[in-house]
């Protein structure tokens, strides 16, 4: 819970009262970043509540299409590169994929071009 968006999250659920736990990351999600969103989704699905792993497994992947939406190509192939493509296996075939996606949204030119 060292995390600021961790502490914001938790604290505005207990300070406004929520009962609602779902609310309460609806509304703080808002305000945390697209790295900070993806950090708290991972964080929070190695929760030992069944309940709050449903929760943020049903509402994390909106708010983050959600902030996708608004990134251009280059933005998402970084995306792409520094979230997604850092937590694979490198020699799997995904990892490929991955970073020739990223390359091209990036607008970085194929080798065999």
């Amino acid at each position: 819970m060292g995390n600021s968006y961790s502490q914001t999250l938790e604290q505005q659920c207990l300070t406004d009262g929520c009962s609602l736990f779902l609310l309460c990351i609806l509304r703080v999600g808002a305000e945390l970043t697209i790295k900070e969103i993806i950090q708290e989704h991972r964080r929070r699905l190695r929760s030992t509540n069944e309940a709050e792993r449903l929760a943020v497994g049903l509402l994390f992947p909106l708010l983050l299409r959600e902030r996708l939406a608004d990134l251009d190509d280059a933005e998402l192939g970084e995306l792409l590169v520094h979230e997604v493509w850092a937590n694979l296996n490198a020699l799997a075939p995904e990892s490929t994929i991955c970073l020739y996606v990223a390359d091209r949204l990036r607008g970085i030119p194929r080798i065999d071009d």
